[in-house]
Protein backbone atom coordinates (compact mmCIF):
# COMPACT_ATOMS: atom_id res chain seq x y z
CA UNK A 1 0.00 0.00 0.00
CA UNK A 2 1.17 3.71 -0.82
CA UNK A 3 2.07 5.40 2.57
CA UNK A 4 1.00 8.68 1.02
CA UNK A 5 -2.44 7.67 0.54
CA UNK A 6 -3.20 6.77 4.28
CA UNK A 7 -3.41 8.04 7.61
CA UNK A 8 -5.54 9.55 10.31
CA UNK A 9 -4.76 13.47 9.97
CA UNK A 10 -6.39 16.21 8.32
CA UNK A 11 -5.56 16.37 4.60
CA UNK A 12 -2.94 18.14 3.23
CA UNK A 13 -2.95 18.90 -0.52
CA UNK A 14 -6.10 19.76 -2.44
CA UNK A 15 -6.60 16.84 -4.33
CA UNK A 16 -7.07 14.96 -0.41
CA UNK A 17 -4.40 13.06 -0.43
CA UNK A 18 -3.46 12.17 3.26
CA UNK A 19 0.19 11.61 4.53
CA UNK A 20 0.62 8.91 7.54
CA UNK A 21 4.13 9.69 8.84
CA UNK A 22 1.73 11.55 12.29
CA UNK A 23 -0.17 8.63 13.01
CA UNK A 24 2.82 6.03 12.49
CA UNK A 25 3.98 8.24 15.23
CA UNK A 26 0.95 8.78 17.08
CA UNK A 27 0.26 4.69 17.28
CA UNK A 28 4.07 3.83 18.02
CA UNK A 29 3.54 6.57 20.73
CA UNK A 30 0.03 4.92 21.77
CA UNK A 31 -1.64 8.04 21.92
CA UNK A 32 -4.61 6.72 20.07
CA UNK A 33 -7.14 4.99 21.47
CA UNK A 34 -10.18 2.67 19.51
CA UNK A 35 -12.92 4.96 18.53
CA UNK A 36 -16.69 3.45 17.08
CA UNK A 37 -18.06 5.67 14.55
CA UNK A 38 -21.86 5.09 13.38
CA UNK A 39 -21.64 5.29 9.56
CA UNK A 40 -25.68 5.93 7.62
CA UNK A 41 -24.37 5.03 3.59
CA UNK A 42 -26.38 4.35 0.79
CA UNK A 43 -25.83 2.73 -2.43
CA UNK A 44 -26.58 1.10 -5.52
CA UNK A 45 -26.26 -2.57 -5.26
CA UNK A 46 -26.35 -3.27 -8.97
CA UNK A 47 -22.47 -3.80 -9.00
CA UNK A 48 -22.44 -5.84 -5.72
CA UNK A 49 -22.21 -8.79 -4.67
CA UNK A 50 -24.23 -7.83 -1.42
CA UNK A 51 -22.80 -6.66 2.22
CA UNK A 52 -20.23 -9.34 3.36
CA UNK A 53 -16.95 -8.99 2.38
CA UNK A 54 -15.86 -12.10 -0.04
CA UNK A 55 -12.61 -12.86 -1.40
CA UNK A 56 -13.96 -13.19 -4.96
CA UNK A 57 -16.64 -10.55 -5.35
CA UNK A 58 -17.13 -7.36 -5.40
CA UNK A 59 -19.09 -5.80 -2.20
CA UNK A 60 -20.36 -3.28 0.22
CA UNK A 61 -18.89 -3.96 3.13
CA UNK A 62 -15.40 -5.14 1.11
CA UNK A 63 -15.50 -1.61 -0.79
CA UNK A 64 -15.91 0.59 2.27
CA UNK A 65 -12.74 -1.56 4.36
CA UNK A 66 -10.54 -0.88 1.34
CA UNK A 67 -11.74 2.98 2.00
CA UNK A 68 -11.22 2.85 5.59
CA UNK A 69 -7.79 1.61 5.02
CA UNK A 70 -6.84 4.30 2.59
CA UNK A 71 -8.08 6.81 5.21
CA UNK A 72 -6.66 5.63 8.37
CA UNK A 73 -3.76 3.17 7.04
CA UNK A 74 -3.28 -0.21 7.54
CA UNK A 75 -4.08 -0.91 11.09
CA UNK A 76 -7.09 -2.84 12.64
CA UNK A 77 -10.39 -1.89 11.18
CA UNK A 78 -13.40 -3.60 12.33
CA UNK A 79 -16.62 -2.62 9.88
CA UNK A 80 -19.93 -4.27 10.83
CA UNK A 81 -23.32 -3.76 9.37
CA UNK A 82 -26.73 -3.81 10.23
CA UNK A 83 -27.60 -7.02 7.95
CA UNK A 84 -26.73 -8.83 5.33
CA UNK A 85 -27.96 -8.18 1.82
CA UNK A 86 -28.24 -10.34 -1.02
CA UNK A 87 -26.19 -9.48 -4.58
CA UNK A 88 -27.63 -6.45 -6.39
CA UNK A 89 -29.84 -5.24 -3.42
CA UNK A 90 -30.17 -1.15 -2.91
CA UNK A 91 -30.07 0.72 0.12
CA UNK A 92 -31.17 3.98 1.02
CA UNK A 93 -30.04 4.50 5.00
CA UNK A 94 -28.01 1.66 6.04
CA UNK A 95 -25.74 1.60 9.10
CA UNK A 96 -22.80 0.03 9.83
CA UNK A 97 -20.24 1.09 12.33
CA UNK A 98 -16.40 1.51 12.00
CA UNK A 99 -14.22 0.69 14.82
CA UNK A 100 -10.82 2.17 14.79
CA UNK A 101 -7.61 3.75 16.35
CA UNK A 102 -8.55 7.54 15.83
CA UNK A 103 -8.57 11.16 16.82
CA UNK A 104 -10.82 12.34 13.77
CA UNK A 105 -14.09 13.78 14.28
CA UNK A 106 -17.01 12.50 12.22
CA UNK A 107 -17.34 15.23 10.37
CA UNK A 108 -13.50 14.73 8.69
CA UNK A 109 -14.09 11.09 8.71
CA UNK A 110 -17.54 11.70 6.69
CA UNK A 111 -15.66 13.93 4.18
CA UNK A 112 -12.47 11.35 3.88
CA UNK A 113 -15.03 8.80 2.50
CA UNK A 114 -16.70 10.53 0.14
CA UNK A 115 -13.64 11.96 -1.39
CA UNK A 116 -12.35 7.86 -1.06
CA UNK A 117 -15.52 5.82 -1.98
CA UNK A 118 -16.46 4.61 -5.74
CA UNK A 119 -19.47 6.27 -7.31
CA UNK A 120 -22.26 4.27 -6.72
CA UNK A 121 -21.48 4.32 -2.52
CA UNK A 122 -22.09 7.50 -0.29
CA UNK A 123 -21.57 8.51 3.18
CA UNK A 124 -25.01 9.91 4.35
CA UNK A 125 -23.80 10.81 8.23
CA UNK A 126 -20.68 9.89 10.54
CA UNK A 127 -21.52 10.48 14.46
CA UNK A 128 -19.77 9.03 17.32
CA UNK A 129 -21.20 5.65 18.72
CA UNK A 130 -20.49 4.35 21.77
CA UNK A 131 -18.83 1.21 22.06
CA UNK A 132 -21.63 -1.24 22.78
CA UNK A 133 -23.14 0.07 19.74
CA UNK A 134 -24.27 -2.88 17.45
Amino acid sequence: MDKELCANTPPKTQDKNIHSHQITQLMTENQLTRRRYRLTLEYDGTNFSGWQKQNDARTVQGDLQKAAIRIFGDIPIDIQGCGRTDAGVHALEYVAHLEVASFLPPQEVANLFDTTLPKDMAILSVTDADHRFH
